[in-house]
Formats: structure tokens, C-alpha cells, sequence
């Protein structure tokens, strides 16, 4: 025990449960590999792997979230240790309330045994009472030019990934966030070559999945699999989480140019919603039209200052043109942007969609500055230190009038400056299952929308995600009660338009009950969400993997 929990040191007496917890830490974890780390309370690394582990999710600190043990594996068998360390606690009874936080709500789960933290972002990856495994060691990121695929580690975060596939003229298609974890590739990953390569999920090769028994499965395409490792190489890609601990992840990658034009642009407000959901429609209709290789994502707030006031609204776009190709002139003449809009870079380069003020000067000589240009210094997200968050989130085919009406009028509304409405767009190769225009093997657009499929994300008929965020910096419950019911309101108001939600923005202690089990069949349909049920009891009876999705 001393050895994997770090040098003695003086602690109060043990308490019944705390000695259980020691014991079964020493006859559980003593073969974690000597890189990794095995912290109890008020012993040397378990502040410093909270600290780590809530460094992307500032509500994790906050609440001071006390897990009875942080765990840092760096090895595979040193997953493989801690799922059986849960488990074996399980047995025991030492984690009955774990998960639970002052103000979640009560009575609606047995607790939570277990969290998993790789990029952080979510406030599921640290909770109270839940025994808490932290990636940070298990980071690794490689790269097969020859076979064209990137191989990923639990602890790897998007923008390393980016980087080392760029450093051998390749791409996957992964979120625009580049400090995002494994997480989201596994539940969908939405980003700037969606439309021409599909979602992350649609381009997982190969996985590693530890599941609840301790058991190690390799599962993917051309590897032999049995029925049970079948059903889990379907499931893992939309509802991985709630399945099991994927160890590795392995995606196909794509030639991409040595630099990528991609823009920014940041419209003077608009004086109130029904101005600001115009715009919003005929930016729409480009975007639409767009050849496959070009998308245009969309940032909507309030208008800062005393415009807020006002129902004042911004907007801002960003194009991008992923296949070499300038950002077709058309598309940058109907988004009312200038050559000083529009700048190039490497593609892992292309930085978070900014909405700091645009500096509207008049030098159209220059290529971009720092504010009219692309460029996310400062720019307020999920992981800026001190700032709280709440996502809701809807897969849309078509805003049209009352979609824009409700985007605009949402973002009037919203409950600070840095909460905003964005628009990733997709559409193109996501409808057909991840497969590019020029793949004579591609699945019509009809093919297969809405039955069970090849993998558990089931969502291909959307051309927008429309994700919800709410930010805000005030500590009081007084800011979190209106900033998620901002949230909620904007999220019932697309309700209409909506054809599904991503899996990974369930939260199943902000919204428990009929709440949960309704983003479960939003996420999955009933047929996946049924079929995932079944294989949950199967592979995670005593359900070790409860934060995630509740299945």
C-alpha cells in the first residue's frame, strides 16, 4: 500500500470504511506498473491528479469533488486493475452514494462507482464518492502513413492527435476543440471535415475495450470476433462509455493540403433576433450550397454592452475549405467578407471559433489581423479557468424560418456575453456513413437512417449540430439555475427542428429521470437504445460504467 500510494505520512485513525478501502486498495492495485499512480485522500499526487483532471471543467474544482481513490494508469493492465478494483468494491459496498454533488438531484440512481477523465471537459469525469481514473499517463499518439491511421491512447487529446497526422500529410476527422478527449471521437466528433469525410465515429478502424469483467477485446474491421465482441465493436462507436474502458482507438486518415483557407468573420450586431434569424437564413442557404470540401460553421450571442440590453444579437462565420482550394468565392462574397476575412494555415492549426469583436478597419491590403482574422487568444470556452458550463445539443436538417427564429431569439436571450449558440455544419459525407463523395462503395443518402446500422450513433439526416453554451463565471446557484434554464428553453424552442441529440451531452445528475431516458432515445433511437440496454446487462451487469450514458 505504502508503495503505490506514495510516501507515509501521518493520517487520523482509520475509520471502518476507509480501512476497507485501504485493504482492498492493497490486494487490488498492487501490481499498478511503477509509472502509473494510485493516490488515496492526503497522500502525495491525489490533489495534483484532482487538479489535472478538472483543469478542462472548472465546476470539478469548484465543488471540491473528492474521490475516495484517483487512479493514473499508464499501462493497459493497469486499466485493467482498476476496473477490477471497482468491481471488487462494488461486491463490498463502498461506493453506494458515489457521484453525487450538492443540488443534483436525488433518489434516481444507485451512485456511480467509477468516472473516466481524458480530455475533462465533462462534469461527469470527476464526482464525489466515484473512484476516479485520470489519462494524463496513457497519451500516446502514432501515426501509420502507409496505412493511412492514426492510433490514439484513452489520455490523448485531439490537437496532438491533429498535429501527428498533419506531420505526415494526413487528417481525421475529429471536433474543432483541440484540448478534447477520446470521449468525443467515440460518441460522434464533429468537425471541419465532416463534410467531406464523415464524423470521428464513422472513421474508427480498430478499438481496445476493457469491459467490467476485466476482459480485453480487440475489436474492428477484419479482426475475428465473437458475437459478444461483434455486438460491442457496434455499440463502442456512439455508447463506448457506458460499455467499457477503450484503452485504444485507431481512425482512418486522409490526404490533406500543406495549408487550408478558412475565415472569420464577425458581423456588427444586429439591433434585435428577427434581424439577426434573416441573416441567419440566407447564411444558411450558402452554406447548403456549398461544395463538400468547403463548411461554414456559425457563432450566435448577444450583443455585448448595453445592446444586450436591447435584444441585440452577433454572429459570426467561419468558413472553411479542407481540400487545398481557396474558400470558394462565392461563398465568401455571400458571407459579405472581405480577402482580410480569409487567411491559410495547417489544418491542426486552424484555431476555436472566436467571437471577440471584429476590428472593421479599412486595410483590405492586409491578410488579417488579430481580431478580423482567425484567431482564438482569450476566447472565453468550456476550459477557460473560473468559467462554469451547460450544454444542450440537437442534430438539425433543415433551421429554416422557425429554427433561425429560435437560434436568434435564444441568443438574445442569453443569460451572459460569453453563452452562445454554435452551428457546426456537416451534412455531405455524414449522411453517408463517413464515406467520401468519390467512393463508388457509399451508401445512398436513404440507405439505412434510421434502423440499428453498422455502429451505435445512428445520425446521418442533419446538416447542422446546434450546441447550446452556456457560460458564465458566477459561483452561486442563484447564475447556475438561470444559465441552464437559459439553456433548457433554447434547447425545447429547437425542439421542432431537432432529429436527434449526441450521447455525449447527457447529463444524467442535471437532468435525471424522464429527462435522461427521453436524450437516451434522442441520442440513439429506440431501436440502438434497446439493443444498447441488452448489451449493457451483458457486458456490465453490476454497472460499473454508470456516469455515462444511462443505460
Amino acid at each position: 500500500l505504502q508503495r503505490v500510494a506514495g510516501p507515509r505520512r501521518e493520517r487520523p485513525p482509520r475509520s471502518r470504511s476507509m480501512g476497507a478501502l485501504e485493504d482492498l486498495v492493497a490486494s487490488h492495485l498492487g501490481g499498478f506498473s511503477p509509472e502509473g499512480g494510485v493516490h488515496l485522500p492526503n497522500t502525495p499526487g491525489y490533489d495534483a491528479c484532482l487538479l489535472a483532471a478538472g483543469a478542462a471543467n472548472y465546476a470539478c474544482l469548484h465543488e471540491r469533488r473528492r474521490p475516495p481513490v484517483a487512479l493514473q494508469p499508464a499501462r493497459e493492465s493497469d486499466v485493467v486493475l482498476a476496473v477490477r478494483f471497482v468491481a471488487a468494491g462494488i461486491e463490498r459496498g463502498l461506493w453506494p452514494d458515489g457521484g453525487r454533488v450538492d443540488g443534483s438531484p436525488d433518489g434516481h440512481d444507485d451512485g456511480v462507482p467509477l468516472t473516466l477523465c481524458g480530455g475533462g471537459h465533462s462534469e461527469l469525469c470527476v464526482r464525489n464518492g466515484a473512484v476516479l481514473v485520470h489519462f494524463g499517463r496513457m497519451a500516446s499518439v502514432s501515426c501509420d502513413p502507409a496505412g493511412r491511421t492514426v492510433t490514439i491512447a484513452p489520455g490523448a487529446l485531439l490537437g496532438a492527435m491533429n498535429e501527428a497526422a498533419q506531420n505526415h500529410g494526413l487528417a481525421v476527422p475529429t471536433g474543432v476543440f483541440a484540448g478534447v478527449g477520446v470521449g468525443s471521437i467515440l460518441a460522434g466528433g464533429i468537425g471541419r471535415l465532416a463534410r467531406a469525410r464523415g464524423l470521428s465515429v464513422q472513421s474508427v478502424v480498430a478499438m481496445r475495450v476493457v469491459t467490467a469483467d476485466g476482459e480485453i477485446h480487440a475489436l474492428g474491421e477484419g479482426v475475428d470476433m465473437n458475437g459478444l465482441e461483434r455486438d460491442l465493436w457496434w455499440g463502442c462507436r456512439g455508447a463506448a462509455a457506458a460499455l467499457g474502458v477503450v484503452t485504444s482507438v485507431t481512425l482512418r486518415a486522409a490526404p490533406i493540403a500543406p495549408a487550408i483557407s478558412h475565415g472569420r468573420r464577425i458581423y456588427p450586431p444586429f439591433a434585435n433576433a428577427t434581424d439577426a434569424a434573416d441573416r441567419l437564413r440566407r447564411i444558411e442557404t450558402i452554406a447548403r450550397a456549398c461544395p463538400e470540401a468547403t463548411q461554414v460553421d456559425v457563432c450566435v450571442a448577444r450583443a455585448g454592452g448595453a445592446a444586450a440590453a436591447r435584444g441585440g444579437v452577433r454572429i459570426g462565420v467561419f468558413p472553411c475549405a479542407t481540400d487545398g482550394g481557396d474558400v470558394p468565392a462565392d461563398v465568401v462574397a455571400g458571407l459579405e467578407m472581405t480577402p482580410r476575412h480569409v487567411t491559410r494555415s495547417r489544418y491542426c492549426d486552424v484555431p476555436y471559433h472566436s467571437m471577440l469583436p471584429d476590428d472593421e478597419r479599412d486595410d483590405e491590403s492586409a491578410p488579417g489581423d488579430d481580431e478580423s482574422a482567425p484567431g482564438d487568444d482569450g476566447t472565453p470556452s468550456q476550459a477557460t479557468p473560473g468559467m462554469f458550463s451547460y450544454v444542450r445539443q440537437w442534430f438539425v436538417d433543415e433551421l429554416g424560418e422557425i429554427g433561425a427564429a429560435a437560434v436568434a431569439a435564444a441568443a438574445a436571450a442569453a443569460p451572459t456575453d460569453e453563452s452562445l449558440v454554435m452551428m457546426q455544419h456537416a451534412g455531405g459525407a455524414v449522411r453517408r456513413g463517413g464515406r467520401p463523395a468519390d467512393d463508388d462503395d457509399a451508401p445512398d443518402d436513404d440507405d439505412d437512417l434510421d434502423g440499428a446500422g453498422a455502429l451505435a450513433f445512428p445520425h446521418r439526416r442533419w446538416e447542422w449540430s446546434v450546441v447550446i453554451i452556456a457560460l458564465w463565471t458566477d459561483p452561486g446557484s442563484r447564475a447556475r439555475a438561470t444559465a441552464e434554464a437559459w439553456a433548457d428553453d433554447a434547447f425545447e424552442s429547437l425542439r421542432g427542428c431537432g432529429v436527434g441529440c449526441y450521447a455525449v451531452d447527457i447529463d444524467r445528475f442535471r437532468r435525471s429521470g424522464d429527462a435522461a431516458e427521453e436524450e437516451v432515445k434522442l441520442a440513439f433511437g429506440e431501436v440502438n437504445a434497446a439493443r444498447l440496454r441488452e448489451l449493457k446487462r451483458r457486458v456490465d451487469p453490476t454497472n460499473v460504467f454508470a456516469a455515462a450514458v444511462p443505460l
